[in-house]
């Protein structure tokens, strides 16, 4: 779980720090909703970036190393019988992790 929350907050954190414009509010928000057989983490942060056939773009110049901590996330997630859920809107990014417990 700690690998989990660790990887999410280091990406929201590098995401916010991105930001330049003054019109976007930087924030990143934590929710966790706990029910009797899992619980679900909810990390939303507020981005620059936009989606190019269902992949996040990155602004980083070594592109190449994009994207592992989503991908360890991810695979963290599965290997624990969990899922991932990622949902990008204008200048919005959300990250739900659900686990069993």
């Amino acid at each position: 779980m700690c690998v989990l929350l660790a990887n999410a907050l280091d990406n929201a954190i590098e995401a916010c720090d991105k930001i330049t414009q003054k019109n976007i509010l930087k924030f990143i928000h934590i929710r966790s909703i706990l029910n009797k057989s899992f619980i679900i983490f909810e990390i939303k942060n507020s981005i620059v970036g936009y989606l190019s056939e269902n992949k996040l773009n990155t602004s980083k110049d070594d592109a190449s190393n994009h994207g592992l901590g989503l991908l360890s996330i991810k695979n963290t997630a599965n290997k624990y019988l969990g899922t991932t859920y990622i949902e990008i809107s204008k200048n919005l990014f959300t990250l739900n992790i659900m686990l069993q417990i």
